[in-house]
């Protein structure tokens, strides 16, 4: 699984090269990400998005002088709750 989750990656990424368009890039670059990871690690994907997510409204919300800390101590804390 994680073989092909990774050609496919790279195969995405070559075609990924070949759009110009910046907002056709985000959305192929964003769906190609999801379906792999998807197909690669199953529903506990969800884990890792939920991460994902929380440490972006930490990078949304935090003040940017203790955003390292506040990555670290409070994602360390989700991550291990979850």
């Amino acid at each position: 699984m994680y073989m092909l989750g990774s050609i496919l990656a790279i195969f995405a990424g070559f075609i990924l090269k070949n759009i110009h368009n910046p907002s056709y890039r985000q959305a192929w670059s964003t769906a190609i990400g999801l379906i792999i990871t998807f197909y690669t690690f199953g529903c506990t994907a969800l884990v890792s998005l939920g991460m994902n997510l929380f440490c972006y409204l930490l990078f949304i919300i935090a003040p940017r002088e203790k955003l390292p800390l506040y990555i670290f101590g409070l994602g360390g804390l989700v991550l291990a709750m979850t």
